[in-house]
């Protein structure tokens, strides 16, 4: 009602003149602060020389000074300060839109994307917000060559591919920070508004993190204190009973700058479209950095954060793809039992970042965090559709889980100049140590009637066998790395790492203790030409290895899976603007992939090889109002080596040949529509196989749409409020995403979010 009134009242001042001096004073993160003096506007026509009859001359001064009154001054409508205000952007600093050009996560030194020799893929904090991303899968559906399972199971882990192999299983190739994290694959999820910038470096990286799959890996940035003081708050309401609150406010402890500040949470209290399952959430996230002066910083910060919701059984493809002969499992139909089902997740983490400069040559980098985390789910998991078409079988699953992780990484950065060459040499070692402990238990449930469920029916878990075990895991490693400018044209990036690895299982059923020692070279040589027109021209090799764990039918442990990956690409940034160009082929080869042994299937050998081939394009651009990403992606990943004749040459799942989207924003103000954006973006994900099915996934489409407002336009009151709308799959386009023929999910329908923000 307080919004009708002054819309009501302050009408009149939305039009002409006093429009346009309000708009020449207003911030907006893509565009920063643009103000100009009110002489420019009002000055021209109170100096128009008289003409005309007097009276003429009257009512126009009566006019002028009319309007005068009705204009708002440009301090009662003031731009409102973001971190993205800092005009220099740093790897790790916010991002002033969507154009990135700066990362660490590839090279562990702040480095200009276009010398690197590498794929990378950055989603901004901006970019984020205008996407509604909930989870890391959501905030990944822009990004070339990686594949997310649906929304659904996205609530409970962050499973994600790259280029054809899973970042997220073994030992995680998601980050936080630059630091290994989770020690479980279901022990927690990130939480994209705690975070400044999501980054995606595209094939093997052991060389600067070790232990990692072929794929690449994902380095979520934590938001950190900065110097701008700032604060906005966040409500929103939306589908399915969603209501949120999530604050974010930092600046400075002290007049000097010496210490700054920052705090992020979140609180959901939200249904998902499964029915009985919950999508709520808690995230508290606080961050204090010192400098005592301008060549030492520390930041310690950390975050708590509270899971709870239930976990998506895997459904069969024969009802979800294909129907039975009844037809197809309804899309939000909960399949487990409402008094047994739950999956609550707590995680807290806490760490610091320190760098000192001891001159412009020598820079001294630590980086340590402690992680714990802990699981407790119970699911029912649903067996194959029996011949009548619509009754499954069910079985038990109950876990305890319990994840904790010590992550550290100590560097020293060298920059010296040798004839014409620059050279920015890192040398380093870390250290990571994870314990997972999960006690898993089975039980029996009663069969469901898919078409007609029956609930509350008695579930039996049995604890007295527990099927779990305990693993602990240490990896050390140590690398060197330079990267070499010569004549500022030509850049060489040249590293090295050694790595040591050892895992104890112990198995809780039979108190069995393996132990698995392991160690590795891996290595990356790159090398990029810097035009002055802005393209660069790039070429690389690179490594990836990681331990796996277990033993063959005559007890020999299993060598670690290698990783190979070609890269050559070329990037274009014209200089001066806000665009960057992304063209990439590459072929990745891993060796030593588990296959069923022959002799007893019930053991595994490795004789498998898959290999993965492609082309990746991406642009990002902001020109004027319009701020547009898009993307094409053609992958080839399949088995192309196996001693199971009938997996020869099948292409991985999840993976489609083709996939593309494309993502737009409109500032209408450029043609007089003062605060209003809109946009959307299209998706489209090609078919993709299941292994050992005669089924494909069918192809899908998925349109998603936001729009937002400045209400300081519709009244001076209204200054610091912001509205925004986001709708996903915005004609509720029904899909599914199978990651075996088991393994099938539906993805979510149409969801609409309204937010209001206010920022001071």
């Amino acid at each position: 009602m307080i919004i009708w009134k002054f819309k009501a009242s302050h009408s009149a001042r939305l039009g002409g003149v006093a429009l346009l001096a309000l708009s020449l004073d207003l911030a907006s993160p893509a565009m920063g602060q643009v103000s100009l003096p009110p002489v420019t506007i009002e000055a021209p026509r109170a100096q128009r020389p008289s003409v005309g009859p007097a009276s003429a001359r009257t009512s126009s001064r009566r006019v002028t000074a009319a309007r005068n009154t009705r204009r708002r001054p440009a301090a009662e409508v003031r731009s409102i300060p973001t971190p993205s205000s800092q005009a220099v952007e740093t790897a790790t600093g916010p991002v002033n839109g969507y154009v990135a050009s700066r990362s660490a996560s590839a090279t562990k030194t702040d480095t200009p994307i276009l010398e690197t020799p590498q794929t990378i893929s950055v989603v901004s904090r901006e970019q984020i917000r205008d996407q509604g991303g909930q989870t890391l899968g959501e905030v990944l559906n822009y990004v070339p060559g990686v594949g997310v399972q649906a929304s659904s199971f996205a609530r409970v882990s962050d499973n994600i591919s790259i280029r054809g192999f899973d970042v997220a299983a073994g030992n995680s190739g998601i980050l936080r920070d630059g630091l290994k994290l989770t020690s479980g694959v279901y022990d927690s999820t990130m939480e994209p508004f705690g975070l400044e910038r999501l980054e995606v470096v595209k094939g093997a990286s052991s060389i600067l993190f070790g232990q990692l799959g072929p794929g690449g890996l994902i380095n979520a940035v934590s938001k950190r204190p900065t110097d701008v003081p700032f604060g906005e708050v966040n409500v929103s309401v939306g589908d399915y009973q969603r209501k949120e609150i999530s604050a974010d406010v930092g600046g400075k402890l002290v007049d000097d700058g010496s210490l700054l500040y920052r705090f992020t949470g979140l609180l959901r209290d939200a249904d998902a479209p499964t029915q009985y399952v919950p999508d709520d959430k808690l995230y508290l996230a606080p961050a204090v950095t010192w400098r005592p002066n301008a060549d030492t910083s520390l930041t310690v910060f950390g975050y708590y954060q509270e899971v709870k919701t239930r976990f998506p059984t895997p459904l069969p493809a024969v009802g979800t793809v294909v129907p039975t002969s009844v037809g197809k499992i309804p899309s939000n139909l909960f399949l487990g039992e409402p008094n047994f089902d739950r999956f609550d997740s707590k995680a807290g983490t806490v760490g610091y970042q320190f760098e000192h400069a001891f001159n412009n040559a020598v820079k001294l980098r630590q980086n340590l965090r402690l992680y714990d985390a802990t699981t407790n789910w119970d699911y029912l998991q649903l067996g194959a559709i029996g011949a009548d078409g619509r009754t499954a079988s069910r079985s038990v699953s109950s876990r305890i889980e319990r994840g904790n992780g010590f992550a550290v990484d100590t560097s020293a950065e060298f920059k010296f100049v040798a004839g014409p060459t620059a050279h920015t040499v890192i040398a380093g070692v870390d250290y990571y140590r994870s314990v997972l402990n999960s006690n898993r238990y089975t039980g029996t449930a009663t069969s469901i009637d898919v078409f007609n469920p029956v609930y509350n029916t008695a579930v039996t878990v049995n604890r007295s066998v527990d099927r779990g075990s305990n693993t602990l895991s240490n990896q050390v490693g140590i690398y060197v790395q330079d990267q070499i400018k010569i004549y500022d044209k030509f850049v060489l990036l040249l590293g090295g790492r050694k790595d040591f690895s050892d895992v104890q299982t112990r198995v809780f059923r039979t108190s069995v203790l393996t132990t698995q020692e392991d160690d590795a070279w891996t290595g990356r040589a790159g090398a990029v030409y810097l035009f002055d027109n802005g393209v660069a021209p790039y070429a690389s090799f690179s490594q990836s290895f990681a331990p796996v764990l277990g033993v063959d039918r005559l007890g020999n442990p299993f060598a670690p899976t290698r990783g190979e990956q070609y890269e050559a690409g070329v990037r274009y940034q014209p200089p001066g603007s806000k665009m960057l160009f992304s063209a990439a082929a590459f072929q990745i080869t891993q060796q030593n992939v588990l296959t069923p042994d022959p002799v007893d299937i019930t053991f595994s050998v490795q004789s498998g090889e898959v290999t993965s081939r492609g082309v990746e394009l991406e642009a990002k651009a902001e020109v004027g109002p319009v701020s547009v990403v898009s993307s094409y992606t053609y992958t080839d990943a399949r088995t192309t080596r196996s001693n199971n004749i009938a997996l020869l040459g099948e292409r991985t799942a999840l993976v489609p040949y083709n996939a593309a989207s494309i993502w737009g924003l409109y500032d209408f103000g450029s043609v007089g529509w003062y605060g209003f954006k809109f946009g959307g973006g299209v998706r489209f994900v090609g078919e993709t196989n299941l292994p050992g099915s005669s089924l494909d996934v069918p192809s899908y489409v998925v349109t998603d749409l936001t729009a937002s407002y400045d209400l300081k336009h519709l009244a001076r009151e209204l200054n610091g409020f912001q509205a925004r709308l986001n709708v996903k799959n915005l004609f509720n386009k029904g899909y599914v995403v199978c990651v075996a023929a088991s393994g099938c999910r539906y993805g979510d329908p149409q969801t609409v979010v309204a937010t209001l923000t206010y920022r001071w």
